[in-house]
Order: structure tokens, then C-alpha cells, then sequence
């Protein structure tokens, strides 16, 4: 047990490291390291304390963990100066002025693809549950036939195209902000409640989360230094976990949880966010166990997805096989590990760690490249738990946000070449 103790000590002192070098580095408090770094830290110190490992399991797992953390982000912060050596000749961006009008226009289309997207979800999910009483009492078994319906291929389209869109748009609401759009604070609250209830009515905690991180790491993004961030965070931080806490109550609620595991709502919210925090964990020690790999099936999906899309191979589907302990394993590592084994580990967290340092470019705040730096965000804070970036739609969004920018980038910027008077009139919306 002292190897496991040792193991965890040297997360602690990593963690401690890697947010003030990454702060230092990016001028900024929501940074992608730091994103990375700090919930890995706590579930392995959540999965330290859990009954469920032997010493040997527990050292094993954080052992490669550890590695396997150290050489990805290593390799990310590689990533962005190699892309700048290799591309010397590409055209620095500099500042972008966003059209008030045409900001405000997005964030109302956002609305009207949020109530859209409501009423689909709820109509799909009424149909398998029969009542609202069973969508909140009978929520797993719903969820269950949720997930494995079938569904023509238009539905799907459509379904893919309004999330793309939803996503992308929700990353201009802090610059709607900024610009002070009509009505705003009541549209965002009016987003992010929207958002709230779909995840309620889908029981998945995933799909709000992932966008509350891609909407604050936004902000960041328009934030003009690191004092406007920090004053944001305390502004906001209260919120953000007040309703993270009121989805974990009802999602506990729902699986009744009060019944069998938990004596108090309080319990309910402490024990799933420890749980969830420490299951991947605890999963991937297991995993180590097995010797029965996927050969890059799972780690490269998105290739073989969209092969099969042109009609070459198979679809992969994100479900695995259950490993040791009954529990699958979608975090990074546990995809790496799924894939080739220990060299896995190492030589997948090089690569990926390449591409996502050689995708990320702070000072640019134009529409794709703060969706590609949001979602990147969101791979990082999710990859101790969720490989987000093997899963199809983030990287079709990703590409969705650079095509609807190409298309709409007249009307969405303001030449940074006019006046200082005529152009801030136009931010305001009036043209002189």
C-alpha cells in the first residue's frame, strides 16, 4: 500500500506543478492543462481511498496513469510551437470585432434549436416512457430503450445537424455578452435551463455538463486578461455548482437513490460525485488485468465511422465489452490500454497529445478556433472519465464550426481596418 500512497503523493505534487506552469504559460486560470491535470488528481485520490482495489491493482493503475499523463500533456505543450515551426508562413489572426446584429441573430436561432431539439427529446422519450411519471420513476429502463432505439436515417440528419449548430452557437453567448445583445442574461439563463432539463429528461449528466464546460471555456477564450477571468470565475463559480448539484439530486432522484444507497440529498450529491469521479479509475486498474485488445478499433473510430459511411467497413459503436468489475472503460487511457496494451499508453498519448497541442491556438478568437480551443477544453476536463475526442460528432463539429464561419464571416466580423469611431459604432449596432 505505501507504493499506492507514493503514487498519489507525486499526482498531488504533479498537479500542484503542471496548474502553475500552465497559468504562467497561457496568462489564464481555465487553461488546458490545468482542465487536464486537476480531475485525474481527484479521482485517483477518490479511487486511493476506495476498498474496491488491492495495494498492487491501485499502484499498477497509477503508476501507468501517472505515465501516461505526463508524457500527453508533455506532448500537448509540444504540440503548438512544432505547428508554428512547421507553418512559418501562415498569416498571423489578429484581433476580430464581432456584428452585434448578427450575434444577436445566432443567439436567437440558438433559442429556437434548443426549444426544437426539447420538444424532439421529450417526443422520443414519451413514446418509450408512456408518461412523465415513468420518464422520472422508471428513468433507467427508459434510458436503456433510449439509447438503443432505432431511428431513420433523416431523424438522424437532422438530430446531428441541430446538435452541430447548438453546439457551435453556444460558444458566441459569452461574446453576446460582452457586446450586451437585447435581453441576453434572460436568453443565456433560458439556454442553459434548456439544456439542464433535456439532460434531466435523457438522464444523461454527460450531455449538460460537456456543454456548461464548452459555454465557460468560451469565456475564457473572450476574457481580455487573466483579472477579467478571475472576476468572471468568482462572479459565476457559485452558480455553475449549485446547478451541478441539482442535476446530480436529480439524476439520484430519479434511479431513486434514497431508497437503497443514500440517507440524504446531501449523500446523493457527495457519493455520485465521488463515485463518478472514482469508477474510471478503479475500471482502468481492473482493465490491466485483461490481455485482449481492439487493435486501434476504438481510438480511431472516428476514421472507421466515416468509412463506413462511404461504404468501407463497419460502424464502431462506443459500447465495449464489460471488462473485470462488470464496468466499461471509456477514459483515455482505458481506450489506449483497450487498443495495443501497455506501448499503447505511451505512444497513443504522444500522438494525441500532438494533434491537440498542434489544434490549440489561444490568442485567436475567431468562431472556429474558439470552438476548436472549447472543445479541446472539454477532452481535456473529460479525459480521465470519456475519450470525447474518439467520439464522431465533436470532430464533425469541430469542422461544422470552420464551414459555417467561411459562410457567414462577412457578416459576422467587422473589418479591423475601419476607424475607431466608425467601427465601434457598428459593435453598437448603429451605423454612422
Amino acid at each position: 500500500m505505501l507504493d499506492s500512497y507514493i503514487y498519489l503523493a507525486l499526482f498531488v505534487i504533479a498537479t500542484i506543478i503542471i496548474c502553475y506552469i500552465s497559468i504562467q504559460k497561457y496568462k489564464r486560470i481555465i487553461n488546458p492543462l490545468l482542465f487536464a491535470i486537476i480531475p485525474l488528481c481527484l479521482a485517483c485520490l477518490f479511487a486511493g481511498y476506495n476498498n474496491e482495489l488491492d495495494a498492487e491493482e491501485l499502484s499498477t493503475g497509477l503508476r501507468w496513469m501517472l505515465i501516461g499523463t505526463l508524457v500527453f500533456l508533455l506532448s500537448f505543450s509540444v504540440g503548438t510551437p512544432l505547428r508554428v515551426s512547421i507553418n512559418r508562413t501562415a498569416r498571423k489572426e489578429g484581433d476580430v470585432h464581432y456584428n452585434k446584429k448578427t450575434v444577436n441573430i445566432l443567439v436567437n436561432l440558438l433559442c429556437i434549436l434548443l426549444f426544437a431539439d426539447f420538444l424532439m427529446t421529450f417526443a422520443k422519450v414519451y413514446s418509450i416512457a408512456g408518461s412523465v411519471k415513468d420518464i422520472l420513476i422508471s428513468s433507467t429502463w427508459v434510458r436503456n430503450q433510449y439509447l438503443h432505439r432505432s431511428e431513420p436515417k433523416l431523424n438522424i440528419m437532422i438530430g446531428l445537424i441541430m446538435s452541430m449548430n447548438i453546439t457551435v452557437i453556444s460558444c458566441i453567448l459569452p461574446k453576446a455578452i460582452q457586446l450586451k445583445c437585447k435581453h441576453i442574461r434572460v436568453k443565456f439563463i433560458y439556454v442553459v435551463l434548456l439544456m439542464f432539463i433535456n439532460s434531466i429528461i435523457t438522464m444523461s449528466k454527460d450531455s449538460f455538463i460537456v456543454h456548461l464546460v464548452i459555454i465557460v471555456y468560451s469565456f475564457s477564450q473572450f476574457s481580455f486578461n487573466r483579472k477579467f477571468e478571475y472576476e468572471m470565475i468568482k462572479k459565476n463559480a457559485k452558480w455553475v455548482v449549485l446547478l451541478f448539484a441539482a442535476l446530480l439530486i436529480f439524476i439520484g432522484v430519479q434511479r431513486d437513490y434514497l431508497a437503497y444507497r443514500y440517507n440524504s440529498y446531501l449523500g446523493i450529491v457527495v457519493g455520485t460525485f465521488t463515485g463518478y469521479i472514482a469508477i474510471p479509475v478503479i475500471s482502468f486498474c481492473l482493465l490491466l488485468k485483461t490481455n485482449q485488445f481492439s487493435y486501434g478499433a476504438l481510438c480511431f473510430r472516428p476514421v472507421l465511422n466515416t468509412l463506413s459511411y462511404i461504404g468501407i467497413g463497419e460502424r464502431r459503436s462506443a459500447i465495449q465489452m464489460e471488462v473485470e468489475g462488470g464496468a466499461n472503460v471509456f477514459s483515455t487511457f482505458g481506450n489506449m490500454y483497450r487498443d495495443f496494451g501497455m506501448p499503447g499508453i505511451i505512444f497513443l498519448s504522444i500522438f494525441f497529445g500532438l494533434i491537440l497541442g498542434m489544434l490549440y491556438e489561444r490568442e485567436n478568437q475567431r468562431l472556429h478556433r474558439v470552438v476548436c480551443n472549447s472543445m479541446i477544453g472539454m477532452v481535456m476536463i473529460f479525459h480521465f472519465y470519456d475519450f470525447k475526442l474518439i467520439q464522431t460528432i465533436y470532430l464533425f463539429t469541430i469542422l461544422y464550426a470552420w464551414i459555417l464561419e467561411k459562410m457567414i464571416r462577412k457578416r459576422l466580423y467587422i473589418n479591423c481596418t475601419l476607424g475607431e469611431e466608425r467601427g465601434n459604432a457598428i459593435r453598437a449596432g448603429v451605423e454612422p
